[in-house]
């Protein structure tokens, strides 16, 4: 199912896609978010790739701020990587977009959205049900704003359905969250929020702006739920038996049926100094690549232990190949262990280049 875009690289399916400065206020942050039906922008520091969204900017309280303080770190993907890993990391960090890499360097984005394009051109036989998302919580229309914000905040959700006594009347978007509290009337001199936000985030969700819900019944396809998804430009909808609400499926529930199935490690892999499971997967997902490497030896083990430095400000990084033929060393430093696989895969093209064989010995290593 699907593996053929499973397996295409991301190249494919690449924007190119300028990044956001990193000293951009907020609120013009906002207005590439309202003119556009994009949760989320990539913002790239110094050669480091992070993401900013509606949901990261709800914990903001000054329109005035920089972007860069409500952005979150994320691994770049490499432009040969299959869509599969791209996909994983998306559906497991629960964002819509990633930078994309050449050698390390920015060249672009792939999104979500682009990936559904795709998707809607397979029909398989998926019932919209084996990708539905329970967890979400619906909100009561008269619970107060600041719950609303505080539930997308924690379950990383876009969307939210708001309930009222005769079912559901309507959804409340993080984008329109963001734009009430971030553009108050009495704030814009001095980028405080003001007392009227302050007010409204007390005000019940039921008086703020709701767009109409998007349903679909529990009984149909994936690909019938996703083009009504894909049509309304909201990239979600809310799945229903009757009048009762059973759950909501969106872009990270969409994305599943792409995620790369795991395949066991040629060989083990060792990790220490983090329980970050997403940079522990990254590495096991990315690491296995150094067998192509090692063409005249085979690994038996590979080591990496990650230290936290300058009270976690700066991290060191040692990984040490176990081979037939010895053990290889690699090291580095970074602010960010977001794309620290990369960083120890070219150190060992780096080394491998400077290599010069011995007359009679194999090239490498």
């Amino acid at each position: 199912m699907f593996e053929k875009i499973r397996g295409a690289s991301v190249r494919e399916f690449m924007e190119e896609e300028e990044p956001l400065e990193p000293d951009l206020e907020i609120s013009q942050a906002l207005g590439r978010f309202e003119n556009s039906d994009r949760f989320a922008f990539p913002v790239l520091k110094k050669g480091e790739h992070y993401l900013v969204d509606t949901l990261t900017l709800l914990r903001s309280n000054s329109h005035v701020s920089k972007i860069m303080g409500y952005s979150i770190a994320v691994p770049c993907v490499d432009e040969e990587e299959e869509v599969g890993l791209a996909a994983k990391i998306m559906v497991e960090r629960g964002i819509p977009v990633l930078p994309v890499c050449r050698n390390g360097k920015y060249t672009g984005t792939i999104r979500t959205e682009a990936l559904l394009y795709s998707l809607l051109r397979e029909h398989v036989n998926l019932g919209i049900r084996q990708v539905l998302n329970r967890n979400v919580p619906a909100l009561p229309n008269t619970a107060p704003a600041s719950k609303a914000m505080s539930l997308m905040i924690e379950k990383r959700a876009y969307h939210l359905p708001v309930i009222g006594k005769s079912g559901v009347v309507g959804v409340l978007s993080s984008k329109e969250l963001l734009s009430l509290k971030l553009k108050p009337t009495d704030a814009l001199n001095t980028g405080l929020m003001g007392s009227d936000t302050l007010k409204k985030l007390g005000f019940p969700v039921s008086s703020l702006p709701l767009s109409e819900p998007i349903f679909s019944d529990i009984t149909e396809t994936y690909t019938a739920s996703l083009e009504k998804a894909v049509t309304s430009g909201e990239y979600y909808v809310l799945v229903v038996l009757g009048d009762e609400l059973h759950g909501t499926v969106g872009l990270r529930e969409f994305l599943k049926p792409l995620v790369l199935v795991e395949k066991k490690p040629p060989f083990p892999i060792v990790i220490a100094g983090t329980t970050d499971p997403s940079l522990r997967d990254e590495l096991t997902s990315k690491l296995p690549i150094l067998k192509k490497r090692f063409t005249r030896s085979k690994i038996s083990e590979v080591r990496v232990v990650i230290k936290e430095l300058k009270g976690g400000k700066l991290y060191e990084i040692s990984m040490t190949v176990h081979t037939t033929r010895g053990v290889h060393s690699y090291s580095t430093t970074t602010f960010s262990t977001a794309n620290i696989a990369e960083e120890l895969l070219r150190k060992v093209k780096r080394e491998a280049s400077h290599r010069r064989p011995r007359p009679g010995s194999q090239s490498f290593p």
